[in-house]
């Protein structure tokens, strides 16, 4: 009897620190991830990404859609102190891991300004903290006039870390409702609704 408490409490010991590895996995894959995105290195982003998503989107149409945003010269966005609040459990599945990822990030949202401009961007300036605001929460959000920069905390976004068999890392997914049509098909309904 004591051979089999020892070898239970073994099995559980060795649960936890599998499971341990899984996350700090995940944590270092997504910090790499993170940090791509903060130096916009979009080739290298989307190799992250779970692969069906290309029979969407294709990967270079991505891409491209990314990198000329970050060419706008009218309007900058940066991001940056990506946090990863929680980890959940790891779930399996046919062989698969699934596990959702809650993270904080600030966002920087620049404006160019023109001296004719000035009205237009009072405007604009009102209408973009309303919207900001009501999707971040009024505390989220700040404005600063001298560099026409908004600065948002955005909190507690959800993506899914994805390891299929055949894969050599994670890949990831946002948890977003307009995805939700996408995820259904990549992630067993099952499995969306443990986690």
């Amino acid at each position: 009897m004591k051979k089999l408490y020892l070898f239970l409490l073994l099995s559980m010991v060795v649960a936890v620190v599998q499971a341990q590895d899984t996350k700090t996995e995940i944590s270092t894959s997504l910090t790499t991830y993170f940090d791509m995105v903060k130096t916009s290195d979009y080739e290298a982003v989307v190799d992250y990404l779970h692969p069906k998503i290309f029979e969407f989107v294709p990967k270079e149409a991505l891409v491209q859609a990314m990198q000329s945003m970050n060419e706008d010269e009218d309007i900058q966005v940066g991001m940056d102190d990506f946090k990863i609040t929680t980890i959940s459990d790891i779930l399996k599945n046919d062989g698969n891991q699934y596990a959702l990822v809650h993270y904080d990030f600030k966002m920087f949202i620049t404006f160019k300004e023109e001296e004719e401009d000035k009205e237009d961007d009072a405007m604009l300036e009102f209408m973009l903290t309303n919207v900001y605001t009501e999707r971040y929460g009024e505390e989220n959000v700040s404005f600063d006039d001298d560099t026409n920069t908004f600065t948002i905390l955005a909190k507690d976004k959800q993506m899914y870390a994805i390891m299929e068999k055949d894969f050599d890392d994670w890949k990831y997914l946002e948890n977003k409702p307009e995805l939700v049509p996408i995820l259904e098909i990549i992630i067993p309904k099952e499995v969306m609704k443990k986690l």
